[in-house]
């Protein structure tokens, strides 16, 4: 198995785990997922792991109000994980919410590598207001279509397989699609913001799977533009995704 790998990470200058909130209950089966969250976002994002407390199955940042959470665990398949995200922990807020899918010799490693590379990194974008170190700003000229009418950011397409060379025209292929600029998702979005977006493409020799998930609702209109697109012939398993966050309504900007 084969995937796509980021530049080495810095050095961290974060404590090695964060503080425990001790009037939580233990959760051991959560705690090795969520200590590789904490590393992931350490290691892009230091002052964010600073900050953090865990609780619960949550990273909670002390001062400045995020939570990272872990939610569901998919009935009949356990390496599937939903990891949730809020800017802020207050009641009614807006939840981003992803599933990933741990694989290989470590599937925690693999699923919190996911998160942080796909709505992890729309989560660390606008945690951090980094203005593009993290996420990608799309309605701006020259970039790919956003979601039409709204401040949208979006990761990197993340792309693995077992062969590089057909996973990598898969990648090439989701980003022609632009199914974000085409796709008519307004209905599912949330008029108070954020609403995460997953964008999801699985090639096999005799089976494609295509989904545009919002707040993780299946865009049926969109999820079938997106199978319709043209999409490379694989003799192996090859998958291309990414995330994007419909921010806010374009016209409240000012």
């Amino acid at each position: 198995m084969f995937w796509n790998r980021s530049k080495k990470a810095p050095s961290p200058t974060y404590p090695a785990q964060p503080p425990v909130n001790p009037s939580a209950p233990p959760q051991p089966a959560d705690g090795e997922l969520l200590l590789r969250l904490y590393h992931e976002i350490g290691m892009r994002a230091p002052e964010l792991a600073r900050e953090a407390i865990a609780s619960d199955g949550m990273l909670f940042g002390r001062h400045t109000g995020w939570v990272v959470m872990l939610l569901d665990i998919h009935e009949g398949a356990p390496t599937h994980r939903d990891i949730g995200w809020t800017l802020k922990a207050k009641k009614g807020r807006p939840t981003v919410v992803d599933c990933v899918t741990g694989f290989g010799s470590d599937p925690a490693a693999t699923a919190a590598q996911l998160w942080i590379r796909t709505s992890g990194a729309c989560f660390l974008e606008m945690a951090t207001g980094s203005k593009g170190r993290f996420a990608e700003t799309l309605h701006r000229e020259g970039c790919a279509p956003g979601v039409p009418g709204w401040h949208t950011i979006s990761s990197n397409i993340v792309y693995y397989g077992e062969q590089p060379d057909e996973f990598e025209a898969l990648s090439d292929a989701l980003r022609d699609a632009e199914i974000l600029g085409r796709a008519d998702v307004a209905d599912l979005l949330d008029p108070a913001g954020p609403s995460g977006i997953k964008v999801f493409v699985n090639r096999t020799p005799d089976q494609l799977t295509a989904e545009v998930l919002v707040n993780g609702t299946r865009a049926d209109d969109a999820s079938d533009l997106l199978a319709a697109h043209p999409w490379p012939e694989v003799t192996g398993s090859a998958t291309a995704r990414f995330s994007a966050v419909a921010v806010r309504p374009l016209q409240r900007e000012s």
